[in-house]
């Protein structure tokens, strides 16, 4: 089974995976509130429904994760708060060097777990600054008086 050991670090619970080979690869299921180092223009705290599988493969794992959550933010065309549902999936190479990592940079985006554990928040934080959106999807949503 997945071993995750929650650790408190300024009020943030930080969800540890282990990294090992033998274990379990159903997909596991947790929620975690993301309260830090968010995107300046989502609101906190943001709520995640988080799915991840983990596979061993000859020298790393690759990590299934498929996060749902609800984000507030201010639209960065018209400046209106706006709630949306959103819905992401990525498949992450989890190595344990850096040079390993640089080497199959081609192939996967890549993590690094420092001492074979897997910061999940690090990485749902990471997930949010590059895919989270920050406007309205169609530019006729915009408020008009506000473009």
């Amino acid at each position: 089974s997945t071993i995750m050991t929650p650790k408190r670090r300024q009020q943030v619970v930080i969800m540890h995976i282990k990294l090992i080979k033998n274990r379990r690869e159903t997909p596991e299921q947790v929620k975690i509130t993301l309260t830090e180092r968010l995107p300046a223009h989502l609101q906190a705290p943001v709520e995640i429904d988080c799915q991840y599988r983990l596979r061993p493969e000859s020298d790393f794992f690759l990590l299934d994760l498929r996060i749902q959550t609800t984000l507030c933010f201010d639209c960065s065309r018209c400046g209106e708060t706006i709630r949306r549902d959103f819905s992401h999936e990525c498949l992450l190479a989890v190595f344990s060097s850096d040079e390993r990592a640089s080497e199959l940079a081609q192939e996967y985006d890549a993590v690094v777990a420092e001492q074979g554990e897997l910061d999940l928040t690090q990485v749902l934080v990471d997930e949010l600054i590059l895919y989270a959106p920050e406007r309205h999807e169609n530019l006729e949503d915009c408020r008009p008086d506000r473009k």
